[in-house]
């Protein structure tokens, strides 16, 4: 509900910035209603994604994994915070290194040699 919310406030905000001038409304007025339909298919397909992995046994065994995979494997953003500096860069690296390394040759492999469809490469 969080992501409809800040869609529909950032198509009000772009609305609210254009009124008045005749040109932009029309320019923007199409380009809203593109948002607004992309915005609709984004939360269907999210829907039908969750539908999915609800009826995969191994998808509802991986989420019952306690803690965080992502952290032990140093695949979460490096963030740097100073006073009122705050940013996020990339990966970590802080995990396993070995195993980091052997999930990217994976996806390579995956990617550049299986020539046939499978719901991982998709």
């Amino acid at each position: 509900m969080r992501a409809g919310r800040s869609r529909r406030n950032f198509r009000d905000q772009l609305a609210e910035i254009v009124s008045g001038d005749p040109i932009l409304e029309a320019v923007f007025a199409s380009l809203i209603a593109v948002h607004e339909t992309v915005c609709h298919q984004a939360t269907d397909l999210d829907d039908e994604i969750r539908q999915i992995a609800k009826d995969s046994p191994l998808a509802r065994r991986l989420t019952t994994v306690p803690g965080d995979v992502g952290d032990y494997l140093g695949l979460t953003p490096r963030r740097y915070q100073s006073g009122e500096t705050d940013w996020s860069s990339r990966i970590s690296k802080r995990g396993d290194r070995g195993m980091r390394k052997l999930l990217h040759e994976a996806a390579n492999i995956l990617i550049q040699r299986v020539p046939r469809f499978s719901p991982l490469k998709a």
